[in-house]
């Protein structure tokens, strides 16, 4: 009773002939892998056939092997798979060199042509060349009759896929060191005081042209830079007086070493000298003359 179903659901059947490979992928330190193909249709992956393993095949391996697949629906594509095989499994399992992964409607159209040669592609988000594999194709079944009457997809889709390729080839990615020296300068020019800033964009904003006349505005604008000013000068000079201040009190409280002879006289004899005893001891400037 499967039989039969099955039969039921197939709208065709197509022979793949996978003659050669040529300039595959090479990961093989020695240069003679071991190298076999696997075929299959995406939409039935469990499906899948491998050919004879082409020992010591290397980059060119020569399969010259049909495998036949039945065709469920005309939505599928075929895959064709080139691998490595591994002699130690439990160290290393099979690798995958290259694949081409082609639309149902370009097999058929290329039923009954001589074989040529596909590309094959090392990733599946991008197109990165892997070598060829030399293929051809034999149909039969409705499918070849619903294919007359579908636009083959395969023309416009590999220009695609291969404009989508040079687009990603344009992207240039910037240089770190570049953009870490860019975002310090940027950080240095943000950081400067707003009050510079803000004087020189209203200098210049105010600065009259020669052939025009100061206008009231203008006037009143440059009265407020003025001001602005003197305000800043003032805040400034107070800051200055503020901290001598600070530090004259600072120096008034601290204890400076005096003569040695001073030291041995006792407190009468100092109070009884006078103006002679503070001739004799040490000077101590205060204020602004203490720096000098």
């Amino acid at each position: 009773m499967e039989a039969p179903r099955n039969m039921e659901k197939s709208i065709g059947q197509v022979e793949i002939c996978i003659h050669q490979a040529k300039n595959i992928r090479n990961i093989c330190i020695y240069q003679n892998q071991d190298v076999y193909a696997r075929i299959f249709l995406n939409d039935k992956p469990e499906k899948q056939i491998s050919t004879n393993v082409v020992n010591e095949g290397g980059q060119n391996p020569v399969f010259n092997e049909t495998i036949k697949l039945d065709i469920e629906t005309t939505d599928s594509s075929l895959r064709c798979e080139v691998w490595m095989l591994s002699r130690i499994k439990n160290y290393l399992e099979d690798q995958l060199l290259g694949f081409l992964l082609l639309p149902l409607s370009d097999v058929v159209s290329e039923s009954g042509k001589p074989a040529r040669e596909f590309e094959l592609s090392s990733s599946e988000v991008f197109h990165s060349p892997a070598g060829f594999v030399e293929l051809s194709f034999d149909c039969n079944g409705t499918v070849m009759e619903m294919s007359r009457s579908q636009p083959s997809v395969g023309a416009d889709a590999v220009p695609h896929n291969t404009d989508i390729c040079y687009e990603l080839d344009k992207i240039e990615f910037s240089d770190q060191a570049m953009a870490n020296e860019h975002q310090r300068m940027a950080s240095e020019y943000l950081s400067c005081p707003c009050d510079d800033v803000d004087d020189d964009v209203t200098e210049t904003r105010v600065a009259p042209s020669k052939d025009s006349a100061s206008s009231p505005v203008e006037t009143e604008t440059a009265d407020c830079v003025e001001i602005e000013e003197k305000v800043v000068q003032e805040e400034i000079v107070d800051m200055y007086m503020k901290s001598m201040q600070q530090f004259t009190d600072a120096l008034a409280k601290m204890k400076l070493p005096i003569d040695a002879a001073d030291a041995e006289k006792g407190s009468s004899k100092v109070e009884e000298s006078g103006s002679d005893g503070k001739a004799n001891a040490s000077r101590v400037f205060y204020g602004s003359r203490a720096f000098f």
